[in-house]
């Protein structure tokens, strides 16, 4: 499971990467990235540490780096966290404070790191060495810096979560994960700072505590990476699938209209609409089509202002008719007025087959 975490977390900074060249620079989008390509980094460095320390050939080097670098990550989180907040009183000064408390954390964890007694030998516990005051500071203020971070942003996000329940639904599960999977991991470094502090005496941890916290480790880092993850891969799946049902409802209609006036066809059009991948352009297309061809196509005057009136009436055109447009109700809104014409297209479907149509929504 671990591995697997590693890999998503991998995939979501690439992910991340690729917004954040790809729709234009911000800077929170390179907080957001940092951040998370910093996660990365360091949970791959946390899994190979005791393999990168015989390769440095300096015992739990590899410990103090992931710090700095994790470090680093929290520090980008706070300040996309920062970035976001709606009222931006004192954002400065907030901001000034996270990098300097991020520059003390990390100030602290090198000096003790050069204080501690843990050069001898690579150590995936520090337990049995806790009783030296510098191996304490070490491990017990780092698990509490990254406890106040987790707490900071998991509430944050499953604020934002509540927020997006009703407009959002997907959103809304991918900010749940990464909430829960923050939270959860208050509880783990719990259980590795409890490790450390009940050792102080005798040297060692409770029976247990070391490898349940490693265990449970993955738990946490597997939501938040599923959540980041799913944040670009879901609401990407549902903007497909919603396109595709577009066009597909849209199809017969559009049919009738790019005969009945060709020349509203765009260029590069039929390419598009068999495209899979390009179904959220294709229903676009479709749709400025459809409108356009409406006022272009000319109907009987006497036409009642229906939609299933109109949708007979585009099978026998007149050309010295009125335009079919205007038969449409005006409407406010441009969801509106997809709404109107996915109704006209499946009313228009109803007449030429006999196959079952979508349900309106």
């Amino acid at each position: 499971m671990k591995w697997l975490t590693v890999v998503v977390l991998w995939l979501a900074t690439g992910y991340r990467l690729r917004v954040s060249f790809g729709r234009g620079h911000t800077i929170w989008r390179t907080y957001l990235a940092v951040g998370i390509g910093g996660l990365a980094l360091t949970t791959s460095l946390y899994f190979l540490r005791a393999q990168l320390d015989d390769l440095l050939g300096v015992p739990n080097l590899t410990g103090l780096l992931n710090r700095v670098l994790l470090t680093v990550a929290c520090v980008a989180v706070q300040l996309y966290i920062l970035s976001l907040d709606p009222t931006p009183r004192d954002t400065r000064a907030r901001a000034k404070g996270r990098v300097l408390a991020g520059a003390a954390i990390i100030a602290i964890c090198a000096a003790s790191w050069v204080l501690a007694p843990i050069h001898d030998q690579v150590l995936l516990d520090y337990a049995p060495r806790s009783g030296h005051p510098a191996v304490l500071v070490y491990t017990v203020a780092y698990y509490a810096y990254l406890m106040w971070l987790l707490i900071d942003l998991g509430t944050f996000v499953l604020r934002h979560a509540g927020r997006l329940a009703e407009s959002d639904r997907p959103g809304a599960v991918c900010a749940g994960m990464i909430g829960v999977g923050c939270l959860a991991g208050v509880g783990v470094l719990g259980l590795f700072t409890a490790n450390v502090l009940l050792a102080t005496g005798t040297g060692t941890g409770p029976a247990g505590f070391d490898e349940l916290a490693n265990a449970l480790f993955p738990i946490p880092m597997a939501l938040v990476a599923g959540g980041l993850l799913a944040v670009g891969v879901i609401p990407a799946v549902a903007e497909w699938k919603a396109a595709q049902r577009q066009v597909r409802i849209l199809r017969p209609l559009w049919q009738r209209v790019v005969t009945l006036a060709p020349q509203v066809r765009l260029h590069g059009n039929r390419r598009t609409l068999n495209a899979r991948r390009d179904a959220t352009l294709a229903a676009h297309r479709v749709v400025i089509e459809v409108a356009d061809g409406l006022h272009l196509i000319r109907v009987d005057p006497s036409t009642r202002a229906e939609l299933s009136d109109l949708a007979v009436a585009l099978q026998h055109p007149q050309d010295d008719g009125i335009p079919a447009s205007q038969l449409l109700t005006p409407q406010q809104t441009h969801d509106q007025d997809l709404a109107q014409l996915l109704d006209l297209a499946r009313r228009y479907a109803d007449l030429v087959t006999d196959k079952p149509k979508e349900p309106a929504k």
